[in-house]
Order: structure tokens, then C-alpha cells, then sequence
């Protein structure tokens, strides 16, 4: 009976160290992907202003990401957290190579980690005939310690998204390009846990 309960508890033990091992060991990452989403108004024009450039407000890439990092076993910040700085100059300077920027932001928020990138969704096609509409989009981000400002990884996809309404296609091409982002950087990451 002891060499049973011995033999259980080394093999739960065994098994608790090994899932530490490969989910995450408290690695904390904070994810900031400011998205838009392009309209044309005329189909025939393909001009880019102001005016057709629309944030999106629950960013569908930025979700993805979160989403396989926390299945992967890392610890995320919160994206109700992110959403205060999410489309401010902070995160501008930052995607143009601030590096100590970067840092300092990384680490208020308490992360080892800061992806930190830009997506987009655009009208591609609308089918009058079947109703449907297609849209492109493009997500891309860069892995930063925090510690040192150093980049570990950068990835960047195009995916497509096919849907009635044009936002919610858009949105579905930013959730695809979001998840091939993460599963080309996961590999990288995984050597800083």
C-alpha cells in the first residue's frame, strides 16, 4: 500500500512539474494590437483618409493572440487594462521603435513579455448575387523583453474572412491572421519560460 501511494504521489508529482514546465511558469505577456478597419464608400475610389479608417473597439487579432497564449499556459494582462492604451501616441512610438517605451510600459503592467503590433481589415469583394462579403486583413507584431528592450520575435499574415456583413467578415480575417501570428511566435516564446 505505502509503495502504491508512493508510486502515485511520485507520478503526480512528476507530471505537476512537467505541465510547469511546458505551460507557462507564470511568464506574464501583455498584448497590444491596435485594429482598423479600412472602408471604401466608393468602390471605384481607393483612397485611404481619415474618414475610412475606423478603430475597431474589441479587436478580433488582439483576442486570437490572448486567446492561444492563455491556452498555451502563459499569464496575460487583461485587455480591459490594454483598452486604456491600446490606439494612444504611446503604442505609435512604440511600433516606430521605441524601445524604452516599450520597456517602461511593459513593466508598469507588470509583463516579461510586450507584443505589441498593427492590424488591419479591408472590403475585398461584395457578392450581390450570394449576399456575401469578403475582406482581407493583415495582422503584425513584435515579441519584446522587457527587461533588456530586446525583440525575441516578429510575424506578420494576411488572412481572408467571408461573412453577410462587412465588419463581422473583417473580423473573422483578423481572427485568422491573429492566430497564425501566435502559432508562428509561440516557439519563441516558449524558450523564455
Amino acid at each position: 500500500m505505502y509503495k502504491e501511494s508512493f508510486f502515485v504521489f511520485l507520478t503526480l508529482l512528476i507530471t505537476f512539474l512537467f505541465i510547469g514546465s511546458v505551460h507557462g511558469n507564470g511568464l506574464k505577456i501583455m498584448v497590444v494590437v491596435p485594429e482598423y478597419h479600412i472602408t471604401h464608400p466608393d468602390p471605384q475610389e481607393d483612397v485611404q483618409t481619415e474618414d475610412n479608417i475606423v478603430p475597431i473597439p474589441d479587436p478580433a487579432g488582439e483576442t486570437e493572440i490572448i486567446k492561444y497564449l492563455i491556452q498555451e499556459g502563459f499569464q496575460v494582462v487583461d485587455q480591459g487594462v490594454v483598452e486604456k492604451i491600446r490606439y494612444n501616441e504611446q503604442i505609435k512610438a512604440i511600433l516606430n521603435g521605441d524601445s524604452d517605451l516599450a520597456q517602461r510600459i511593459g513593466l508598469e503592467f507588470g509583463a516579461e513579455i510586450l507584443i505589441v503590433g498593427e492590424a488591419f481589415s479591408e472590403l475585398a469583394t461584395r457578392n450581390s448575387f450570394g449576399g456575401l462579403t469578403s475582406c482581407r486583413a493583415r495582422v503584425e507584431a513584435k515579441a519584446i523583453l522587457t527587461e533588456s528592450g530586446v525583440i525575441i520575435a516578429s510575424e506578420g499574415t494576411f488572412s481572408s474572412g467571408l461573412d453577410t456583413a462587412e465588419n463581422i467578415a473583417g473580423k473573422k480575417a483578423l481572427q485568422k491572421a491573429g492566430k497564425k501570428v501566435v502559432g508562428a511566435m509561440l516557439t519563441s516564446l516558449d524558450s523564455y519560460r
